[in-house]
């Protein structure tokens, strides 16, 4: 005979077990329609947010004596994602790449990283900054819900605008991210082939989909500074306003979705209401693969095998959100080297 309190323990553990499952459902379907009907809601009730413009901005001695052949790597970061962002310059300059300039939301990450590496921080977009949520005293640990991520997110679109309207080729990059190769000569690679081919990309992205979601990554893109490009981000600032859940990486993937009139291996087609065409390269998943792919995850093991890892371009530290795990994973693959050049506090 089965005793009633084992049956009732047994019911609860499977209870528990499979409550984070069917909240996660809950939730993909609550974000899918609120997203669906958000197009819907009446414009008076919405804000939009502004395209910021600052003319003196980014520096042209700055962006000059740093850019080669025009062209830059950009990195957008806060007093919280210091170590980080140090771990990813120190992976550049390893490489020989010194055409970086890091764009700070703060004094603080200003002051630190201009000791570190002077003559490539940028001062803080004048008009970005009165919209930053108090990224300024936030050295919480970074993850995708708080202010400090927030921050980095919510005017990514408006710096990069920015830099592309100043004529600059750039390949921004999230921080969390290790570079293996140099990144210019890859991309040079397969755009020379493919322009054979009659493609005249405006962009280089990559794939961030996982098992369960379809989707383009915000965290590394090579733009031109073409028209197209230039248009491209100012919808994809604008089309925030249109979805009620969800950071910039939701609204580009949204964008994208009603957009796109052309989708092949590794090549998509946006078309906007201008009659604007805007042309995006794919790179390779092996060469750019997300972080469940070289790191694994706690219920699975790294997809790419050793052998694998070795051919990455560039290694992104996403698919877990916890700061002090992103650098164990780092560590634990040898991918963690700070310069050391950090001012100490």
């Amino acid at each position: 005979m089965i005793q009633s309190g084992t049956v009732s323990n047994a019911y609860e553990r499977k209870s528990i077990t499979q409550s984070p499952k069917k909240i996660f459902i809950a939730w993909v379907l609550l974000v899918f329609v609120l997203n669906l009907f958000a197009p819907h809601i009446s414009n008076k009730a919405k804000k939009v947010t502004p395209l910021l413009r600052a003319d003196s901005w980014p520096p042209r001695d700055i962006m000059d004596s740093v850019s080669l052949d025009n062209r830059v790597v950009v990195a957008i970061t806060n007093s919280a994602m210091l170590e980080m962002t140090d771990n990813f310059l120190s992976s550049l300059e390893r490489l020989g790449v010194t055409n970086f300039v890091v764009v700070p939301l703060d004094k603080k990450t200003h002051e630190s990283l201009s000791v570190a590496y002077p003559g490539h921080i940028l001062p803080p977009m004048p008009s970005s900054q009165s919209n930053l949520p108090n990224s300024s005293q936030s050295t919480q640990p970074v993850n995708h819900e708080n202010p400090s991520f927030q921050s980095i997110v919510s005017v990514r679109a408006n710096i990069l605008h920015a830099i592309a309207k100043a004529g600059y080729t750039m390949f921004y990059c999230d921080v969390d991210s290790v570079w293996r190769t140099n990144v210019f000569t890859e991309i040079d690679r397969v755009m020379v082939t493919n322009d054979h081919w009659g493609h005249q990309f405006d962009a280089f992205m990559v794939d961030d989909s996982s098992p369960s979601t379809k989707r383009i990554s915000s965290a590394q893109m090579y733009l031109k500074p073409s028209h197209s490009t230039l248009v491209f981000l100012e919808k994809w600032l604008h089309h925030k306003d249109q979805i009620l859940i969800g950071d910039d990486q939701h609204a580009l993937n949204d964008l994208i979705q009603k957009k796109m009139v052309y989708r092949g291996l590794q090549t998509i087609v946006l078309r906007f209401d201008e009659g604007e065409d805007f042309q995006i390269m794919i790179g390779q998943r092996e060469k750019y693969p997300t972080g469940w792919m070289y790191f694994g995850t706690d219920r699975k093991k790294p997809e790419l095998t050793k052998e694998q890892k070795q051919n990455v371009a560039i290694v992104h530290n996403n698919y877990k959100r916890d700061y002090k795990t992103k650098i164990i994973r780092f560590q634990q693959e040898g991918l963690w080297n700070p310069s050391g050049r950090l001012p100490q506090v």
